[in-house]
């Protein structure tokens, strides 16, 4: 095919271009940022940013042969995320998680 003959599927019709007159789409493009004020991410880069949500263990000044599992805040966007997947984060965590001792 000649490269100036137009492919089927790029035309006016085509999804990639629907949403370019769109002024919600132009809007979230110049702005980099979702209707509620949380930046746009790829799919990868949001993936990272919910494995940063962490379980750490506290342990008292002196006494590390007990630990309390603690698991992090969530920042606003992944509990945007998490919110949209329908998963609810634990209030708190069972310390058979850390595998030590409780020190209730």
């Amino acid at each position: 095919r000649p490269l100036g003959r137009r492919v089927s599927g790029w035309g006016r019709n085509n999804p990639k271009n629907s949403g370019r007159n769109n002024v919600a789409f132009n809007t979230k493009a110049a702005s980099k940022r979702t209707p509620n004020g949380l930046p746009v991410q790829s799919l990868s880069t949001l993936l990272a940013h919910l494995a940063a949500l962490t379980l750490n263990e506290v342990t008292l000044p002196g006494d590390d042969r007990h630990a309390l599992p603690l698991l992090a805040q969530p920042t606003p966007l992944q509990k945007e995320a998490l919110a949209l997947l329908g998963v609810d984060l634990p209030k708190s965590v069972s310390s058979k998680v850390t595998g030590r001792k409780s020190s209730k």
